[in-house]
């Protein structure tokens, strides 16, 4: 008799652990949706959709650059100063859906300073730059916020001050930090087999190669850099790259510079 009650015990606390279960942890149904959390644009874009808007309103980032007097700094800022061209670029989700970033493929035509590390060939893409396929040896990978990404049917966009998008077939005096990833991050943002990077300083790093060889800063952020273009260099490119080459070899006397 007792044996029989112990039995029945058990039972019923096995039942109730069940139930209890259930409740804290339910199935999902099916057609349920995932839960989300509100800062992801998938959210939003639910929360958009409901009123019937499928284009979000732009957002807009104010940005404060940090400050750089003249090219010696930015330079030391720098892991990389290049000349390159923009070949592709797409955009994407950051890694927890919060907010939109550009991908962009730059081909380098000449470096100037550092050594950046070529993908070993056959890595893999990263998520949402599977377009852009394997980066050959003269190729690399820049970052940057913001962009233009549509989310389960509703367009987003964002825009941070001060540094436009770089255009294809462009070509573009670069000055780079690399980025680089916490353990969370290694997969989503690169890792040890492929690197990205970012301009220094964001738009005082960047500067346009025009088509009769002279050089403007890509914002005004970089008016201070670009008046000394204009007075020192005329703004020309060989001056102005020959002047690089020069900082970095004072920087690296070991290395030769670059």
């Amino acid at each position: 008799m007792k044996k029989w009650w112990s039995t029945l015990i058990i039972l019923t606390l096995a039942v109730m652990s069940i139930h209890f279960n259930q409740a804290i942890f339910p199935e999902p149904t099916a057609g349920q949706q995932p839960e989300l959390s509100p800062d992801t644009l998938a959210f939003k874009a639910r929360e958009l959709k409901e009123k019937g808007i499928f284009t979000a309103p732009p957002r807009i980032v104010q940005v404060a650059y940090p400050p750089v007097r003249d090219y010696e700094e930015l330079l030391s800022q720098s892991k990389l100063a290049v000349l390159a061209t923009c070949t592709d670029f797409t955009y994407r989700l950051n890694q927890d859906g919060s907010d939109i970033e550009t991908l962009y493929k730059f081909r380098i035509t000449d470096a100037l300073h550092g050594q950046w590390k070529s993908a070993p060939a056959g890595h893999r893409a990263l998520p949402g730059a599977q377009r852009f396929g394997s980066l050959g040896s003269d190729e690399v990978l820049l970052i940057r916020a913001g962009g233009i990404l549509r989310v389960d049917d509703v367009l987003f966009s964002t825009s941070y001050s001060g540094l436009p998008g770089f255009e294809p077939g462009r070509e573009y005096v670069l000055f780079l930090k690399e980025f680089k990833p916490e353990k969370a991050q290694i997969g989503y943002y690169g890792g040890s087999d492929l690197k990205l990077y970012y301009p220094t300083a964001g738009p005082k790093g960047c500067f346009l190669l025009e088509a009769d060889s002279t050089i403007q800063a890509v914002d005004r952020a970089a008016a201070e850099l670009d008046q000394i273009l204009e007075a020192r260099f005329g703004r020309s490119k060989d001056s102005f790259v020959e002047h690089i080459r020069a900082l970095s070899r004072r920087m690296n006397p070991d290395r030769g510079g670059g």
